[in-house]
């Protein structure tokens, strides 16, 4: 019981401080998020971690829906939220960045179950468009040529999208992820700051 007061006590005078940190979340230009699961007395709870480039806010909730979302985040989040393609978080942001990494692993398992199917050269392209643009963010280009390059980069996602897939693998890809979210894609190309992938929120969460 004593360890429970003491547990108590602590979080009582560390509350403020956290409440701070979600206040300063909030107000943060680029959020990534994910989820994960979480045991709570044996229980399946959800785990939402939530990071900018100084700060990691975790919250654990039974539930996974928006609403977790909005009580965190808000529900008109004026920066950039950069996730995988989960369905919780959508919607709520002025701008998106999906994650280039989850993309590719999806195309990447497929492409090894049929490699026979024209899912490989999805892969394939998808893989030398995030190469393609990695290598244009290494170089910290100012606002002008971001803007040129923006518009390559998202003509060849179309040219992507726009290809005729045969195999339902690919076609699968390319309605529920490239269209679906066709304007969450290149966002790191125009705007300063934001990554290609949703790498660094997952590592924190390994870390928790």
């Amino acid at each position: 019981q004593a360890i429970k007061d003491c547990v108590h006590r602590t979080g009582e005078e560390l509350e403020p401080e956290y409440m701070a940190l979600a206040t300063e979340l909030r107000e943060a230009e680029v959020v990534g998020g994910d989820t994960s699961s979480w045991r709570v007395n044996g229980i399946n709870w959800i785990l939402w971690l939530f990071c900018t480039i100084n700060m990691v806010y975790i919250h654990i909730d039974k539930s996974k829906g928006r609403k977790i979302l909005m009580k965190i985040l808000g529900s008109e989040f004026d920066g950039v939220f950069v996730s995988d393609c989960a369905p919780e978080f959508q919607k709520f942001a002025k701008f998106f960045q999906k994650c280039f990494a989850h993309l590719l692993r999806a195309t990447y398992t497929l492409a090894l179950e049929n490699p026979k199917k024209d899912i490989v050269l999805l892969h394939h392209w998808l893989t030398n468009l995030f190469n393609e643009m990695s290598n244009f963010l290494k170089e910290d280009p100012p606002p002008n040529k971001r803007e040129k390059m923006f518009n390559l980069f998202d003509g060849k996602l179309e040219d992507i999208i726009d290809y005729r897939w045969k195999s339902k693998e690919a076609k699968s890809i390319v309605a529920n992820r490239l269209v679906k979210f066709r304007d969450d894609w290149c966002t790191a190309i125009i705007m300063s700051g934001v990554s290609l992938t949703n790498n660094g929120t997952e590592k924190h969460i390994r870390s928790a």
